[in-house]
């Protein structure tokens, strides 16, 4: 190592990382005029006012140093190699670079994509012109009766989530189960309009009863048709319903 006074020829170092050194280059005698500086004080320069490096020489080599050229040779040659984290000095494969930079320029491409989406409605961030990641405050992803994905201002309440494509979205309940307000999923059913109700142990389908052709079974707490207690009874219910739940009724006498 220049400036050294040891000898290293013999180096007891890997032999990945005993290259571009001083003792590398044997046709080659350094001298002080190689280098603009060798003061090792300037490493200890003050910042500028405005929080920049400052400017040092240490180490620089001298343009109209006697080996400027042969020295200016091997630093070239050195930007084809890299130092990896374990301290390894590795040759750059120029191909892998050149797809990592495309990768990344690609990123970069899809970031300043994603965080303008202005063209649809109501969206804050999407993956494609027409596809929606997430929506701005008060607005969800929402599946319409179409099929499409939009951004809507909805009570989440008469809605279920999916996911799909690492989105998560709303449905509505009814539309998979007509006359359905509030559900777990498009086959579970919670809750039904008015004047409509689970018959059975079935809530996938809220089920007409204005037509009287059912009856309320106290013991099993569900709706069930006339037909079942009342062989060819059409019409047997004597009461009214105001609304309709899972294991909760309001009735009227």
């Amino acid at each position: 190592m220049y400036g050294t006074e040891g000898n290293l020829f013999s180096a007891n170092i890997p032999d990945e990382n005993n290259q571009f050194n001083s003792w590398n280059f044997r046709d080659i005698t350094l001298s002080n005029e190689d280098f603009l500086s060798l003061d090792e004080n300037e490493l200890a320069k003050p910042r500028g006012e405005d929080g920049s490096l400052p400017e040092v020489n240490f180490m620089k080599l001298n343009p109209n140093g006697p080996n400027y050229d042969k020295l200016k040779t091997i630093e070239e040659e050195m930007k084809n190699y890299r130092i990896e984290d374990d301290g390894t000095i590795v040759k750059i494969n120029k191909e892998e670079e050149e797809d990592e930079e495309e990768e990344e320029e690609k990123k970069e491409d899809n970031t300043e994509h994603i965080s303008s989406c202005s063209d649809i409605p109501y969206c804050k961030t999407c993956v494609s012109e027409t596809e929606c990641s997430s929506c701005i405050d008060d607005y969800y992803l929402v599946e319409g009766y179409d099929g499409n994905i939009r951004c809507q201002n909805i009570d989440i309440s008469s809605y279920y989530t999916k996911t799909n494509k690492d989105r998560i979205y709303y449905v509505k309940c009814d539309k998979y189960m007509p006359k359905c307000i509030s559900c777990s999923d498009s086959n579970t059913c919670n809750k039904c309009e008015e004047n409509y109700a689970f018959i059975g142990d079935d809530y996938s389908q809220c089920q007409d009863l204005s037509g009287n052709n059912y009856y309320y079974d106290t013991n099993e707490k569900q709706y069930k048709e006339c037909a079942n207690k009342f062989p060819n009874c059409d019409v047997c219910t004597m009461i009214k319903i105001i609304s309709f739940a899972k294991n909760v009724y309001q009735i009227m006498l």
